[in-house]
């Protein structure tokens, strides 16, 4: 047997990882309740729960250079620039089905995008120019298009914003601009919007940092974004 596996890349999702081996190909481990796994091997039990104790190569033969994984589901950028997710279903892969796949399927989408970020339910991506899109559950607002309709294909985030990095929380986003400026957007509960209190931000607008109490208006409860000369 040979020695153990090179890895470049890891990514821990709610209670499952995954991670991206030096030849390209994806491995996954832990639970695999809802395929997340991306494949039909893992035979081990955990609590009666399928699982794999140990690294299974995702099913399909894809090579990737980036992975994000997120609860239930996990989303690589491919090798041949196609944005590919597995795991469960209602949306969360980006296909337009609400079906989960053991195996990668290719998120529909007329961009190409450079990177992606996994919460919950929504993932978001990013286009080489630096436009954003989201996609799955939109409860609270956090795909970021101005509705709070569940999408099961990308949508553009609703700015004139250019950015050059998100990350995806439980159930909002942030991204930083390529004015290195910081956007969030979604679920305020806990105030992790930034503005300056905790008011839900129900339709899914823009919140820039630094955004002051002062700044929501008594009708919409939107945090407007504040401009700065440097």
């Amino acid at each position: 047997m040979g020695g153990p596996r090179a890895y470049t890349q890891v990514a821990a999702g709610f209670v499952h990882t995954c991670a991206l081996a030096a030849n390209g190909s994806a491995y996954c481990w832990g639970s695999n309740e809802y395929s997340q796994l991306g494949s039909s091997l893992a035979s081990d039990s955990c609590g009666g729960r399928p699982c794999s104790k140990s690294p299974i190569e995702v099913r399909g033969g894809h090579t990737f250079t980036f992975l994000a994984a997120g609860w239930v589901h996990n989303c690589g950028i491919a090798s041949d620039a196609r944005t590919l997710c597995w795991g469960g279903g209602e949306g969360y892969l980006g296909d337009g089905t609400l079906s989960s796949s053991d195996t990668p399927v290719a998120v529909r989408a007329d961009s190409t995008f450079k990177s992606v970020t996994i919460g919950d339910g929504h993932s978001c991506a990013l286009t080489a120019s630096g436009m954003a899109f989201c996609w799955g559950q939109n409860t609270w607002g956090q795909l970021g298009d101005g509705t709070r309709s569940d999408r099961a294909t990308p949508v553009a985030v609703a700015t004139n914003a250019r950015f050059r990095a998100l990350s995806a929380g439980a159930y909002h986003t942030c991204g930083v601009t390529l004015a290195d400026e910081a956007f969030c957007w979604g679920d305020n509960r806990w105030g992790q919007l930034g503005g300056g209190s905790t008011q839900y931000n129900s339709v899914g607008d823009i919140a820039a940092l630094p955004c002051q109490e002062a700044h929501l208006t008594d009708s919409t409860r939107r945090c407007h974004p504040m401009h700065y000369a440097r």
